[in-house]
């Protein structure tokens, strides 16, 4: 074999490593035209584009939707809300959704976003004494003008009807529905309340694109203008906080997003502010009160006290998203922004600060078909946290944090953060293997949380009599490891065989001893661990680093699970009517159309059977969370064939 041959070959072998690593390139805006509307105040900005390599996905879910309409299951929800309808307003019901059902046929919901779409949010305020008010932006580019006008006829006899509807209950104008034809080319219908001005719903079309608006009429005038070649244009692609998003990102091809948390954040800070100081513009003075200082009404200092969470919760700064797809693979990145000093937030510890997970794949052996490993949360912290704000902002919260201690000395005979929260690290590992589940949640001080397992085994004999069946009893799950084993006679029927307990430096929890054992080795290297798995090579990403966490979920099986679950669950059903003859008759009607509704949506499930895995990883570098993500499908071919298999069976 020559040098080039091997160099190809080595490219090939690769290039599932190698996509996560995508470069980064700055995104193209001209095929997100649209974003240009987007107000530069805005909050939350979702842009996509049709992209002729995602039609394989199109198709599928075309089916799924097509099996859920011809399963009859809208028909019996219907049925089943009808059902406590008074018979002389029956007919009326009936009428008004055959009316609309029509209406509403005729807007080609699909097409609406085919070739581009854009939704924009931001909280504006209505006047300078008022709270930001929340509205909201949606723009589809469509196939061409005639089908733009089609659908925005179709949307302006839904708003029509409504409004004639309305009035008629009402027996007045209620809601006023009113047309205009404007110069820049924009066709408009306009929805409004007489007791709210201020707030109107808007669809308009102009050429091949229609808009929906809700909120303020500025909302509207603001996209437009961003649309135009307007030098008062002000437009959120333009603003510094948008482009750094995304510099480091790889450009999108599928879609964007860009979440501005701290502006958010900002906005409901403000509005706690302002009710805060609605409730209470002068807190009055009690002469018992020390040096008559202002005491809170109770509404005041509640809310107050959300001020104060929503402060210490303010530590993301904004989350930017792009996507691409890359032959039946879709992958996406998203970087989650610190705010300036988030570090000083006394909930930033929580999330774990700087920890990274080096190995993760030294327990996970390679038969499993999900799992997920990542340095978690800091209980202990979360802890601390909760005891500080109630003591430091609750009414007499320092004498309720008193009263808890006393609680835990005298009652539980124990420190819930000393003998328990502090035992937790907080690294977890979930794994999967068919039917069998371990969980591992890593320990400070195995030897201490042992004596903690030892107390819980202890009070649980002495606590539940031996005729309930229930036992614990030690199991063997390695050369020094040992757990309990849960013992019932319900369990046994099951065929399960749960354990718990401590073993190399983690608290596990699993479904069977032997699950525990082949994880156990694992991490001894006595047995072959995830990154040895076919699936695993040809389908995840691999870090090249430490991590915050990662993951995988095969999904090969999903449409079989999903259905095993109904089968389930209308058992469950139909076991507890047999159980509960006596139960109130709303309760039987409604477990009566679960067990009639469930199978119905067994089809509906199993043309989910296009999915093939998920996996993803999260890296930290100091200021910002970077999340890599694939989702992996199956071919049109592979799905073919699975339901030939089927049909055959």
């Amino acid at each position: 074999m020559n040098r080039k041959s091997m160099l190809c070959l080595g490219l090939i072998a690769a290039m599932p490593f190698a996509l996560p690593s995508r470069a980064s390139a700055e995104t193209d805006l001209s095929k997100f035209s649209l974003c240009r509307a987007a107000p530069a105040d805005a909050f939350i900005t979702v842009a996509g584009r049709g992209n002729s390599e995602r039609e394989f996905l199109n198709q599928y879910w075309n089916g799924v939707t097509a099996a859920f309409w011809e399963s009859g299951i809208v028909t019996d929800v219907w049925d089943l809300i009808t059902e406590t309808v008074p018979d002389e307003n029956l007919a009326e019901i009936e009428e008004i959704k055959e009316r609309f059902s029509e209406l509403c046929d005729k807007v080609n919901w699909g097409e609406l976003f085919e070739k581009e779409m854009l939704y924009s949010a931001r909280f504006a305020s209505i006047a300078p004494s008022a709270p930001a008010m929340y509205e909201g932006l949606v723009i589809g580019r469509l196939k061409n003008a005639e089908a733009a006008s089609r659908n925005y006829e179709a949307l302006h006899a839904i708003l029509t009807e409504l409004s004639k509807l309305i009035e008629a209950k009402a027996g007045k104008p209620a809601l006023i529905v009113t047309t205009e034809s404007r110069k820049d080319g924009l066709t408009l219908a306009k929805a409004s309340l007489p007791e709210m001005p201020f707030m109107e719903f808007n669809v308009g079309v102009r050429k091949d694109t229609i808009f929906i608006t809700f909120g303020s009429p500025q909302i509207l005038a603001d996209a437009l203008t961003n649309l135009s070649d307007d030098k008062g244009a002000k437009r959120i692609i333009e603003t510094p906080r948008f482009s750094t998003a995304f510099a480091t990102l790889p450009a999108a091809e599928d879609s964007l997003v860009f979440f501005d948390v701290e502006r958010m954040m900002s906005t409901f800070r403000g509005m706690t502010a302002f009710f805060e100081k609605a409730i209470d513009p002068a807190p009055a003075a009690q002469d018992d009160a020390p040096a008559k200082e202002a005491v809170m009404s109770e509404e005041a200092m509640v809310m107050k006290m959300i001020g104060q969470v929503l402060d210490d919760a303010s530590i993301i700064d904004y989350v930017a998203t792009v996507e691409w797809t890359d032959g039946h693979r879709v992958f996406s990145d998203t970087r989650t922004m610190l705010r300036d000093g988030a570090t000083k937030s006394p909930l930033y510890g929580v999330f774990g600060g700087d920890a990274e997970i080096d190995d993760f794949a030294k327990f996970v052996p390679r038969e499993s078909t999900s799992f997920s490993v990542t340095t978690g949360f800091k209980m202990e912290a979360l802890y601390d946290y909760i005891v500080q704000f109630v003591e430091n902002n609750a009414p007499d919260g320092k004498d309720m944090m008193a009263e808890w201690a006393k609680v835990q000395k005298e009652e539980l005979k124990l420190d819930i953060k000393k003998d328990i929260l502090s035992l937790i690290e907080g690294t977890n590992i979930s794994v999967s293997m068919d039917r069998d589940s371990v969980d591992m949640t890593k320990l400070t001080d195995e030897k201490k949380a042992k004596l903690q397992v030892q107390r819980l085994v202890d009070f649980v004999k002495a606590n539940v009599p031996q005729e309930q069946g229930l036992s614990l009893v030690p199991v063997k799950v390695g050369p020094e490891a040992e757990l309990y084993q849960v013992s019932h006679p319900m369990l046994m029927m099951q065929g399960a065989s749960p354990v718990f307990g401590c073993a190399e430096g983690y608290f596990i929890i699993a479904s069977s001893p032997n699950a525990v054992k082949k994880c156990l080795q694992t991490g001894r290297g006595k047995h072959a661990n995830i990154k040895e798995s076919g699936p695993w090579m040809e389908q995840a990403l691999m870090p090249k680093g430490g991590v915050k966490s990662i993951s995988f979920t095969n999904q090969s099986k999903l449409a079989e699970e999903l259905q095993a679950q109904i089968n389930m669950f209308s058992m469950i059903l139909g076991f507890a009517q047999l159980g509960a003859p006596n139960m109130p008759p709303p309760m039987q009607k409604m477990m009566t159309a679960g067990t009639r509704i469930l199978p119905k949506l067994l089809p509906v499930v199993g043309k989910m059977n296009f999915f093939q895995s998920n996996a993803s990883f999260t890296t930290f570098d100091g200021s910002a969370w970077t999340t890599h993500i694939v989702q992996n499908y199956k071919s049109p071919a592979e799905v073919k064939s699975l339901e030939k298999s089927d049909s055959a069976m």
